[in-house]
């Protein structure tokens, strides 16, 4: 049965039919918000409190994105907010445009060991943004729809979420960051 058809089903209440939706993303969605919370229990609970949040919503859903785009979106924002209540984290504010020229390149191999460690001083947000771009290979634009946010708000949060790591491996002696 074709996507299109168990969205249907699925908005007239059909719960086999949304189930079998969840059944293809679970996994994909488990695994963002599991690097988001780096908790396996809060993960299994903040993917299941999605599927129902997305089920209880389905018929807000206009099918102009893809649907996973959509469950994306919403399992995104509860990882965040869950992160936001229980660790008061906030993303810095907007400082300056980032149009700049500014290219970093980051060597996977000697960050292996320290890059968990790493990713931990970043805002939920730039994490989500920094994990798509470099280790997702995906695109602003990319990024940007798939977070549905602005691509100028992407590359800023790229931008401070460079800036932090650069700092802290700078602070530990270690070069793996380095300018173009």
């Amino acid at each position: 049965m074709q996507e299109e058809e168990l969205i249907e089903k699925s908005k007239k209440g059909d719960g086999a039919a949304f189930s079998t939706l969840a059944t293809q993303y679970r996994e994909k969605i488990f695994q963002m918000i599991l690097g988001i919370v780096k908790d396996q229990g809060a993960a299994e609970d903040l993917t299941q409190e999605a599927f129902l949040h997305a089920f209880q919503k389905l018929s807000s859903f206009q099918q102009k994105s893809k649907f996973y785009t959509w469950l994306y979106r919403i399992a995104h924002n509860l990882a965040v907010n869950f992160l936001r209540k229980t660790t008061h984290l906030k993303e810095e504010p907007f400082q300056e445009p980032i149009f700049g020229t500014e290219e970093t390149t980051i060597d996977m191999h000697e960050l292996e060991g320290n890059l968990e460690k790493a990713m931990a001083i970043l805002s939920p947000n730039q994490k989500a943004v920094f994990d798509m771009f470099v280790l997702k290979k995906m695109s602003h634009k990319e990024i940007a729809a798939h977070l549905n946010i602005p691509t100028g708000t992407v590359r800023s949060r790229l931008h401070y979420a460079r800036l932090k790591l650069r700092q802290y491996f700078e602070e530990r002696g270690i070069s793996s960051i380095k300018q173009k």
